[in-house]
């Protein structure tokens, strides 16, 4: 725990952690990342704990990490993308307050989380991203003001409940949904 960090570091950049010890690191105090959160090969990193983490200048981005949650209960703003990929114990994303994404070409990607059942965030969010749905857990995605570039869609077997957002105009580049077998 880093209880004094209240503005440095600039960036959380995590990989290849090698220490079998770390399973939980919290930032109680870190208010904003200039760089994003960005976690991968984590080693036994099962907690990530950012409370007051309200702004992400840059990407939320996880892939081959062991975390089962990942909770941002304040974020609001990613200037980025979500970008969620291999992590095969993550049961739940939390982003209870995002309000909004910016950046080039925002993107939300959740790709091979086969326990991942609840991604939160609020149904009102307002962002243009490029959304890709594969190999997923999740039973409800339902973002009915999202406004979608692109839409990628495969394996996602639980999936029951999908409100398709809102295409930018009439500039959707692609739609792609498959289910094999």
């Amino acid at each position: 725990e880093f209880p004094a960090l209240a503005s440095p570091p600039r960036n959380l950049y995590m990989s290849n952690i090698l220490s079998p010890q770390l399973e939980i690191l919290r930032l109680p105090l870190q208010k904003s990342l200039k760089g994003g959160v960005q976690v991968s090969n984590s080693g036994n990193l099962k907690v990530l704990d950012l409370p007051k983490l309200t702004t992400a200048y840059g990407q939320v981005y996880l892939q081959n990490s062991k975390l089962v949650n990942l909770n941002l209960p304040a974020l609001t703003s990613i200037q980025g993308n979500i970008y969620i990929r291999n992590n095969l114990k993550l049961e739940k994303v939390n982003l209870p307050k995002l309000k909004s994404m910016s950046g080039s070409n925002p993107s939300i990607t959740l790709q091979n989380v086969k326990k991942l059942t609840e991604f939160v965030m609020p149904k009102n969010t307002d962002a243009t991203v490029s959304l890709s749905l594969q190999n997923t857990g999740l039973k409800h995605f339902v973002y009915p003001k999202l406004n979608v570039r692109s839409l990628s869609m495969n394996q996602n077997y639980d999936l029951i409940d999908f409100v398709l957002p809102k295409w930018q105009g009439n500039s959707a580049s692609s739609l792609y949904l498959q289910n094999p077998g």
